[in-house]
């Protein structure tokens, strides 16, 4: 049976800027985020190694010329022909889309800390015994959904014998979610988006921003050569 596969990497790169004068003009109108855009892919001749395939003037033309506006570099390659490319895909996002993503995150960040405040208030009440308290659903702008429970540490009845004597000569501190997560269990629940049946031999690294990647397209599977070649891919 033939192995098809696409996997798409972060890594940490310098990606081409949207200056503030255009930030709401979209300079690749009908191509998605993330997308290849037209006419900037080059590629090797087949069989090619990524060393010899990286001296040749067609690829340092590339490097040297860069990618528009907008966007960053991203590289493939096809295993079953060893086929080397190197393209330009769309970073550009609008200042609306941000926002969005900005607001997204702290309402996920507002919704564990009011269930940690939540669980721990119960667990004060009720010594000896725990329970967790859920957020969410919470839906991204691309349409996900994540959904999560925060469980604070149990409270024995000593420690709320000791911290009602203490607030008695002491101002009470309202703990910070952040300062106790290596002692609390938050579990995030995650939506993923059914694959599409397109079947691909191309293994890709993408010069994009990590939140923006599907690491991992559903139902596919990593011949034993592309682990080979994913391992020997330069990571900076």
């Amino acid at each position: 049976m033939k192995l098809s596969f696409t996997v798409a990497i972060a890594l940490g790169i310098v990606l081409s800027g949207v200056s503030p004068a255009h930030a709401e003009t979209d300079p690749f109108p009908g191509v998605e985020h993330m997308g290849e855009i037209p006419g900037t892919r080059i590629s090797s001749p087949a069989w090619s190694q990524q060393a010899q395939w990286e001296a040749t003037s067609t690829y340092q033309d590339y490097l040297a010329q860069g990618c528009p506006e907008g966007s960053g570099r991203a590289i493939a390659v096809d295993v079953a022909v060893m086929v080397w490319s190197n393209y330009c895909v769309k970073t550009w996002r609008s200042q609306a889309v941000i926002r969005a993503w900005e607001k997204y995150y702290s309402d996920e960040a507002q919704g564990r800390a009011t269930a940690y405040e939540q669980s721990l208030a119960w667990n004060r009440a009720n010594p000896g015994k725990q329970k967790c308290f859920s957020y969410g659903p919470l839906t991204s702008p691309d349409g996900g959904t994540t959904s999560g429970g925060v469980c604070a540490n149990a409270v024995s009845a000593e420690d709320v014998a000791t911290d009602v004597t203490s607030s008695e000569s002491a101002p009470s501190v309202t703990p910070n979610p952040s300062e106790t997560a290596a002692t609390s269990t938050n579990t995030v629940i995650r939506s993923e988006n059914p694959d599409s049946d397109s079947q691909s031999n191309e293994l890709t690294v993408t010069d994009a921003l990590p939140e923006s990647l599907q690491l991992v397209e559903a139902d596919r599977s990593l011949p034993a050569v592309a682990v080979r070649l994913l391992a020997s891919l330069p990571r900076g």
